[in-house]
């Protein structure tokens, strides 16, 4: 049987896409684990989205990632939210940084990805 040959320039075959499922079976002490880094990424929201709203019902300008950056680690050392400190920081602030990002602040220009076409070649 002969295979049909592509020729220059025409469309390429389909290509076959495969799925894998795969099943997690944390341990009894890795489920404590992944729920406490849920509950604290979870109350890092809350928390910030409860701040905006406060200061929006103020009148007040909302605050950047980099503002709520900066409360972070104030928050992580007060001794109500002693928990916070279990978890790390990392998912904490990208929670932060996916509030900013869907906070509905259409009036702020985001500065454009630069691709690495568009940079000058050193001479």
């Amino acid at each position: 049987m002969l295979l049909s040959k592509h020729r220059l320039g025409s469309v390429p075959a389909k290509k076959r896409l495969r799925v894998f499922t795969f099943r997690i079976c944390p341990t009894p002490e890795q489920e404590s684990l992944l729920s406490r880094h849920a509950g604290c990424t979870r109350f890092v929201w809350n928390k910030a989205l409860d701040l905006q709203k406060r200061r929006l019902e103020a009148q007040l300008p909302l605050l950047t990632y980099g503002d709520t950056a900066k409360l972070l680690p104030l928050w992580r050392e007060r001794d109500a939210y002693v928990f916070l400190a279990l978890a790390p920081s990392q998912s904490q602030q990208q929670t932060l940084k996916n509030l900013d990002r869907r906070s509905g602040r259409p009036w702020i220009k985001r500065t454009p990805d630069v691709s690495p076409g568009s940079r000058r070649r050193a001479r």
